[in-house]
């Protein structure tokens, strides 16, 4: 039986585990961002949307099921003094919200700092605005008609982002360096 289940394990894999393992440090960039999706959730974060203003995709987001962990990964692009910085979201399904990650990596540190963003669009606003506008306004702390979010910089402050709405406990944090790691929780709220 333990040997069944051992095959299985190996052949099926088991939930919580990403179906590729990214590993920053054999990137080879200068700048490059790991988020790390953790759903404590009953739900599935589905329809994966992804919007880089500056960058590429090493890994693509997917669909995150319940009680399940994915990680997707992004970098600089090519021969140019830029970091990477976008959006990344989900719809959560079965509540018709989307759930959005914004994250900004920059090259150099001397004017700017790594920054990570969590937001959650009203019931029924799946289809948020998808262009380089949302990354802007989250980062420039614009308001959005029919989403709420919260960000911050991770430089000499490395204390976790929390947002907590609709039911929903989100909690993310990210490093402060070139090889950053973004680590968010997303969970069913505790009733107080």
């Amino acid at each position: 039986m333990k040997t069944l289940l051992a095959i299985f394990l190996l052949v099926i894999g088991f939930p919580g585990r990403s179906p590729g393992k990214v590993d920053l440090p054999t990137i080879d960039y200068r700048v490059k961002v790991k988020i790390t999706v953790e759903n404590h959730t009953p739900y599935t974060l589905t329809a994966a949307y992804w919007k880089i203003v500056e960058g590429v995709t090493v890994t693509d987001p997917l669909s995150i099921g319940p009680r399940a962990m994915r990680m997707c990964a992004f970098r600089k692009r090519d021969n140019v003094a830029y970091g990477t910085y976008g959006t990344v979201s989900w719809e959560v399904s079965g509540k018709d919200h989307r759930f959005v990650v914004m994250w900004s990596a920059p090259f150099s540190f001397d004017f700017y700092s790594n920054w990570m963003g969590l937001g959650l669009t009203e019931r029924w606003k799946t289809s948020v605005a998808f262009g380089d506008d949302l990354f802007k306004e989250m980062y420039g702390d614009t308001k959005i008609q029919d989403f709420t979010y919260l960000n911050k910089d991770f430089f000499s402050d490395l204390n976790p982002v929390n947002l907590k709405l609709h039911g929903f406990n989100m909690t993310g944090t990210m490093t402060s360096g070139h090889h950053a790691e973004i680590t968010v929780k997303f969970e069913v709220a505790q009733e107080t």
